[in-house]
């Protein structure tokens, strides 16, 4: 919720996401590490290995690894990731992920979820459910202010 937020209103957006029930991602950048698909890249460009990237991650620090197919899957949770972001995936997709993370381990879908879709990605299991729509596509509200001059 840091790119798809509003500069001068961050704070705004994100409150009215918890006001409304839902549950903010993250504050700032500095809030967690979020591993993603150009991280992979320059991992495989440096041939490192996930487990090696992370080692440098300070204890206590959120680690969220966005994952995009079955190797990814396999080598975060060889590495010990405890929370994975499945982005773009299918409801089956998710399903599947979740029985092999196993008790412990947060799955977040997201990626093109709608009000209308998310009840499918619930039952497949995700732990959280992510609708970048509620920050970044909230429709305005139409206020005005007027000053009347008494004479």
């Amino acid at each position: 919720h840091t790119r798809k937020t509003t500069p001068g209103l961050r704070r705004l957006e994100q409150y009215a996401v918890r006001v409304g029930g839902g549950v903010n991602n993250r504050a700032s950048l500095a809030d967690a590490v979020l591993w993603k698909d150009n991280h992979w890249a320059m991992l495989v460009a440096a041939r490192a290995t996930l487990a090696n990237a992370l080692a440098t991650v300070p204890p206590g620090v959120l680690v969220m690894v966005e994952v995009e197919n079955e190797a990814q899957l396999d080598e975060a949770l060889a590495a010990g990731v405890r929370h994975l972001l499945a982005d773009n995936q299918p409801p089956a997709r998710v399903a599947a992920w979740v029985r092999q993370a196993g008790p412990g381990v947060t799955i977040q879908a997201s990626g093109g979820i709608t009000p209308e879709t998310a009840r499918a990605y619930a039952e497949a299991g995700a732990t959280l459910i992510s609708i970048g729509a509620l920050t970044h596509s909230a429709p305005a509200a139409a206020v005005r202010l007027e000053i009347a001059v008494k004479s």
